[in-house]
């Protein structure tokens, strides 16, 4: 029995580690597209700061991003950091497509018109992947583990549980711009994730679909 679970836990660090190595060639590829296409295609360096919160059991998430837009597509990359440890735990890589027409980095429009809500409101969709490692579990979380094993022989410690997760997410939201450059966002995700070293027995599965909702204040780009 001692074999079959050694065998077990073997397995699971060999996959995590494939999966971790899959992440970030992954990571390093689209940085590679995203930096050849801001070259060809004239795209503008930005920046931004966000949270979300989506049902993965990890709580809120604070989001650090470098990004590069042209005024119609939005690429982002940069480290997540975990709300309840404050420290960085992983990585979200986004792209945000915008519906409502082409934005137009042209000094003449350096002035927003405020009653313009063509100008002022913008309708986007998009793609959003994280990978977190090693993130603890939310104080909520704790507190419905803790519940759902009231009938158990022994108690466990769930503040210590670590788990790795990747997520997946489609969505859409608004971007409300506060002036040329910058843009107050807000968005809705539909999506999965998966906790990749799962620990059997958790009241919270290992798979399962959800919700996500953000919200993040970023600047487009630093200069035209």
């Amino acid at each position: 029995m001692k074999n079959l679970n050694s065998n077990n836990t073997q397995y699971n660090l060999k996959n995590s580690n494939s999966n971790i190595l899959a992440l970030c060639l992954i990571f390093i590829l689209a940085t590679k597209t995203i930096y050849s296409q801001s070259i060809n295609q004239g795209y503008h360096l930005g920046a931004g700061v966000g949270t979300h919160l989506s049902g993965n059991s990890h709580g809120a998430i604070y989001d650090l991003s470098l990004s590069l837009y042209d005024g119609k597509n939005h690429f982002s990359i940069g480290p997540s950091i975990q709300k309840r440890k404050e420290k960085v735990c992983g990585g979200t890589l986004r792209y945000t497509r915008i519906l409502t027409g082409q934005e137009n980095f042209s000094s003449n429009e350096a002035v927003l018109d405020p009653t313009n809500d063509c100008q002022r409101i913008q309708l986007f969709s998009f793609v959003n992947a994280q990978y977190l490692k090693g993130a603890g579990l939310s104080y909520k979380a704790i507190k419905l583990e803790e519940a759902a094993s009231k009938q158990n022989d022994f108690q466990t410690d769930y503040s210590k549980y670590e788990l790795s997760t990747v997520e997946l997410f489609v969505g859409f939201g608004i971007n409300t711009k506060i002036n040329k450059k910058l843009v107050w966002s807000s968005s809705i995700g539909f999506g999965t994730y998966y906790h990749l070293n799962y620990i059997n027995g958790l009241y919270n599965e290992r798979m399962a679909p959800v919700l996500m909702l953000g919200t993040a204040l970023r600047l487009n780009y630093f200069k035209r």
